[in-house]
């Protein structure tokens, strides 16, 4: 009776041979994989360039107010 010993290899990416072509990313892919990957610091960066534009539309808002008067 034959008996075998399984082994289990765990590799990495790129740990494969080179003969296998890996898919070229574009950059679009690229950048949201990178928003998955932070979104605590996406959020806070797209809440600071909100408020960032609501201040000027109303500081402007409120420089057109007293330039009529």
């Amino acid at each position: 009776m034959e008996c075998a010993k399984d082994i289990v290899l765990e590799l990495k990416e790129g740990q494969v041979g080179k003969h296998f072509k890996q898919e070229e990313k574009g950059v679009i892919h690229k950048i949201v994989g990178k928003v998955a990957r932070h979104k605590v610091i996406t959020t806070i960066l797209l809440a600071t360039i909100g408020f960032m534009v609501l201040d000027v539309l109303l500081i402007s808002s409120f420089v057109n107010v007293l330039a009529v008067m």
